[in-house]
């Protein structure tokens, strides 16, 4: 895992998965294309960060996280995202979520009160992962007429954390 630059989005953008993709294009307005999308995201966050095989340096996924500023969400929290190409899930998906487990969720618990994102609802393989790495479906919303659910994890100095997470 090293920092994201915005080329790296014209590296992933072709090979993304399709919910991701199509998740992508419903969030962004001004073009269809995921490799432009993608830089607007790592531009836009805060902190961003490539996901990629040690061996090739493929890009399998690019992901991001910071204070939620704007948006269908209260001030106070925080967002993080992931968008993948099909290889993340399938071929390295039991490393990716021991890892997220390990290191990077506990983290962020320390970064963070609350934080989460919205997944469109329709993008299985991203709502189970997050279920499965403690967070909470809070709300559902719609974005471009298409159903998205808004999961959240509680940090560590969050009041309740403890009946919060798994």
């Amino acid at each position: 895992m090293e920092p994201a630059h915005p080329d790296d989005g014209y590296a992933l953008g072709p090979s993304l998965r399709q919910h991701d993709l199509e998740e992508l294009r419903l969030c962004w307005n001004g073009t269809e294309d995921p490799g432009l999308l993608l830089s607007k995201s790592i531009e836009t966050s805060e902190y961003s960060f490539v996901i990629s095989t040690e061996e090739d340096k493929v890009i399998h996924a690019v992901w991001g996280h910071g204070n939620w500023l704007s948006g269908n969400v209260r001030s106070g929290l925080a967002y993080v995202w992931l968008l993948a190409d099909d290889n993340l899930f399938e071929k390295y998906g039991w490393a990716m979520t021991a890892y997220a487990r390990r290191y990077i969720f506990p983290l962020l618990d320390e970064l963070y009160g609350v934080y989460g994102n919205f997944v469109m609802s329709k993008n299985l393989v991203h709502c189970r992962w997050l279920l499965r790495s403690g967070f909470r479906r809070a709300a559902h919303s719609y974005i471009n007429d298409e159903k998205f659910s808004l999961y959240l994890r509680y940090g560590n100095n969050y009041p309740h954390r403890r009946s919060a997470n798994v």
